[in-house]
């Protein structure tokens, strides 16, 4: 039988697991890490990259979770960005898994990076998602410290977008600078995905397990 800090630990589990689907829900922004590909020194675990907060903290490289780059960030430059860093050669491939992005009047697609070390990124997109580099076309260069904007018909791309690929060519101002700082990728002009479900199966399945277990075992609790 389950014990009270057994259920408590599961339920812990999935309240965490519920705010970060909540967080990678959110319309218009950047929803998942489809790929990483990481060129620098420092070793980080499965879902983590070479990141920071900026304005810079004294341990300006450190490992944060992927979801640096996912979502807002709201405040900033009045507060501090979280980002992952790219070196010379590095890039991340984000998807946008609960719409669509389209071309519509004016700019389309925005790529924030944080801090002033001359650092610049190729971008891509794709209708898929995918890790293939042949499904993504050249969408334009982006520049540090600054939102870089960009238009799908500038390069008469007239799908929906899925994916975007950020990829680092320089290391900005090394040493102190360590790649492009990519906050965040959001889209101004997008449909919801009605198909999509932020609750996925296996997520389901979890709770219902665990609510089951408690029912069955509710006389062995005192909560």
């Amino acid at each position: 039988m389950l014990t009270k800090p057994l259920v408590n630990t599961l339920l812990y589990l999935v309240v965490i697991f519920s705010s970060s689907q909540a967080h990678a829900a959110l319309l218009g922004y950047a929803d998942a890490v489809v790929e990483y590909h990481y060129t620098g020194n420092l070793n980080c675990s499965a879902g983590f990259g070479q990141g920071g907060l900026y304005p810079r903290t004294p341990q300006f490289e450190q490992c944060l979770p992927f979801s640096a780059v996912l979502g807002d960030d709201l405040g900033y430059p009045n507060t501090q960005a979280d980002y992952l860093s790219l070196p010379l050669g590095s890039f991340i491939t984000l998807s946008f898994n609960d719409e669509f992005i389209i071309d519509a009047q004016g700019d389309d697609i925005f790529v924030e990076e944080v801090g002033n070390a001359l650092e610049l990124a190729d971008i891509f997109v794709s209708s898929n998602i995918s890790t293939n580099p042949a499904d993504f076309v050249y969408l334009g260069q982006a520049d540090g410290d600054q939102i870089s904007s960009f238009d799908l018909s500038s390069i008469n791309f007239t799908q929906q977008v899925k994916a975007i690929k950020v990829f680092s060519l320089n290391n900005g101002g090394a040493p102190v600078a360590t790649g492009f700082d990519i906050a965040n990728v959001r889209a101004l002009n997008y449909q919801a995905d009605p198909t999509f479900n932020v609750t996925e199966p296996g997520y389901i399945a979890t709770l219902v397990l665990i609510l089951l277990f408690v029912m069955s075992n509710k006389r062995q609790f005192e909560f």
